[in-house]
C-alpha cells in the first residue's frame, strides 16, 4: 500500500490537502562562501520560540513547516504520532533524558534560533548550500536554546527536527553512552555533521562494487576518524556518502544539516555484502515528542 498523506498548516495538526508537495529533488550547485556572518555572530538575537515555530518568512525564503505547511509520508510522521503526542511530563520537550546530561563547551557559541535563520536566508536566496562547512567549523550553539529538541531514548539515538523545507532539513540527534547508526548513505544529498557535545568516532566507507540501490553491495574497508569532541565537522557528499557513527563515552549531541529533505536511505550489510531500502522517522518535531511505533529489530533510522 502506497504511503499516505497528510498536509501540516501547524505542526502535528492535519487538514485536508489543497496542493501537490514541494519537489524533492537534490538542491545543490557551487560552493560559494556565505557564512562568514556566522563566525562574527548575529545583531539579533533569536528566541527559543522562534525555532519552535520558524521565524517569519523574508524576500526570496522558502516559507517554514510551520506557516505554509509541507507534506509528510506516514514514514515521516506515523498517523499514530499525528493523532496524539504524548502528554507526561517525562516526554515533554527536553525533559525525555537518560543518565548523565552531556556537558557543552563554550567556543563560538550562537543561538540556534539565530543560526537556523541565517542558514534559510542562504538556502532561499541561492541554489545549494555552500559555506555550510565553513560556518559550522568550531561553532557549537547555545545550549539553552538547544534545550527543546534533546531527547535521548536509552540504547539508542533520536532525530529531532528543528526546521524543513523542500530546500534545507536541520536535525538535532541525541545518542545515549555507546549507540551507533548503521552503516548508512545520505539518499544523494549533501550532509554536514557538527558535534555539539560529547565524542564521535566516525567510520568512513568507499563502495567498491553495487550499492547504488537495494541489493548486493561491497564496502571497502572502514576508514577510522576520531574521537572527534565538540566543534568537529564531517561532509558527507554523493560522491563519497557512506559511513556510521559511534558515541563514545558519555551521553552525546550532534547537528545535522541537509541540503534537502532526506526521507529514506541504504543501509549496508558487510557481512552479506547487501543493502536495503530504509525509511526515516522523527522522534521529535519541533521540540515535541511523537508516539513511537514498535522499534525494529535492527536500527532503522540512520542520520
Amino acid at each position: 500500500m502506497s504511503p499516505s498523506r497528510f498536509f501540516i498548516s501547524s505542526p502535528l495538526t492535519p487538514s485536508p490537502p489543497g496542493r501537490q508537495p514541494p519537489g524533492a529533488a537534490r538542491v545543490r550547485e557551487g560552493h560559494n562562501v556565505f557564512y562568514a556572518s556566522i563566525r562574527r555572530g548575529a545583531s539579533r538575537r533569536a528566541t527559543d520560540a522562534s525555532v519552535a515555530a520558524p521565524p517569519a518568512r523574508r524576500g526570496p525564503s522558502p516559507a517554514p513547516l510551520a506557516e505554509a505547511g509541507v507534506w509528510y509520508s506516514m514514514v515521516d510522521l506515523p498517523s499514530s504520532a499525528l493523532r496524539r503526542i504524548e502528554p507526561s511530563s517525562a516526554r515533554q520537550a527536553g525533559k525525555h533524558r537518560v543518565g548523565a546530561l552531556p556537558s557543552f563547551t563554550s567556543m563560538n557559541a550562537m543561538c540556534l534560533g539565530e543560526w537556523v535563520e541565517l542558514l534559510r536566508e542562504k538556502a532561499g536566496g541561492v541554489p545549494g548550500l555552500g559555506g555550510v562547512g565553513e560556518g559550522l567549523a568550531g561553532l557549537v550553539l547555545e545550549p539553552a536554546s538547544l534545550q527543546p529538541y534533546l531527547h535521548f531514548r536509552r540504547g539508542r539515538y533520536t532525530r529531532n527536527l528543528i526546521y524543513r523545507d523542500a530546500r534545507l532539513e536541520v536535525l538535532l540527534n541525541c545518542w545515549d553512552a555507546g549507540t551507533f547508526s548503521p552503516i548508512h548513505d545520505h539518499d544523494g544529498q549533501e550532509c554536514w555533521f557538527s558535534v555539539q557535545s560529547g565524542a564521535f568516532v566516525l567510520e568512513n566507507y568507499t563502495l567498491e562494487a553495487g550499492g547504488l540501490g537495494p541489493g548486493p553491495a561491497r564496502l571497502g574497508p572502514p576508514v577510522m576518524v576520531g574521537p572527534m569532541g565538540a566543534g568537529f565537522v564531517d561532509f558527507r557528499c554523493p560522491e563519497a556518502p557512506i559511513h556510521r557513527v559511534t558515541a563514545t563515552g558519555g551521553p552525546a549531541v550532534s547537528l545535522h544539516v541537509y541540503a534537502g529533505p532526506v526521507d529514506r536511505c541504504l543501509v549496508f550489510d558487510t557481512r552479506r555484502q547487501r543493502c536495503v531500502s530504509r525509511e526515516l522517522r522523527y522522534h521529535s518535531v519541533f521540540g515535541r515528542p511523537l508516539a513511537q511505533l514498535p522499534e525494529a529489530p535492527t536500527p532503522s533510522a540512520p542520520l
